[in-house]
C-alpha cells in the first residue's frame, strides 16, 4: 500500500493522518482510501450532485491506477474510497464540505477497469454514503447541471 500511496498520491490527494485501512461494510472487506476532493465553487448545489461530481471529476479518475495495483489481491472484497468534498464559494472565503463514500466491489471494479461498465453501472452496484446516509446517483443529471453552470444560457 506504500507504494499505492507514493505513485498516486498526487492525484489522489490522500488524507496523512489517515492511511489505507480496512473497514467492514455489508459483510464485506473493503481497502478503505482516504481522500480529498476540492471542487471549484461551480460545483455548489445539494449533496447529491456534490457527490456525482466529485466521483466524475477525481474518484473516476483513479479507480483504474488503484486496481492496477491489487490486480492479484483477492483478501478482501473491494475498495472503499472516503473522501471529504470540499466546495468553495464564490468568493473563496466559504467552503463547504460533505463526506462522500463509495464502495465497490473488486467484481465491479474488474467490470469497469476492462472497459465493461460504465461508471453509472459502478455507482449502481456498489453503495454510496453521503455523510452516513445511502444514496443514489445520477451522474448524467449532475452533468447536464454542470454543463449548464458552466455555459449559462
Amino acid at each position: 500500500m506504500t507504494k499505492l500511496v507514493k505513485d498516486l498520491d498526487s492525484q489522489a490527494h490522500f488524507v496523512p493522518y489517515a492511511p489505507p485501512g480496512f473497514v467492514v461494510f455489508r459483510q464485506g472487506i473493503y481497502l478503505e482510501l482516504s481522500l480529498k476532493t476540492n471542487l471549484p465553487p461551480s460545483a455548489a448545489g445539494s449533496r447529491y450532485k456534490i457527490a456525482a461530481i466529485a466521483f466524475d471529476e477525481h474518484i473516476a479518475r483513479l479507480l483504474r491506477p488503484v486496481a492496477a495495483y491489487l490486480d492479484d489481491e483477492s483478501d478482501f472484497d473491494g475498495i472503499s474510497f472516503s473522501t471529504t468534498v470540499t466546495v468553495g464559494d464564490k468568493t473563496g472565503n466559504e467552503e463547504t464540505s460533505e463526506a462522500v463514500e463509495f464502495f465497490f466491489p473488486f467484481s465491479l471494479l474488474r467490470c469497469y477497469q476492462k472497459y465493461d461498465c460504465t461508471g453509472q453501472q459502478l455507482i449502481d452496484g456498489g453503495a454510496v454514503l453521503v455523510n452516513g446516509e445511502r444514496v443514489s446517483l445520477d451522474l448524467q443529471a449532475a452533468e447536464t447541471v454542470l454543463k449548464l453552470l458552466r455555459n449559462p444560457i
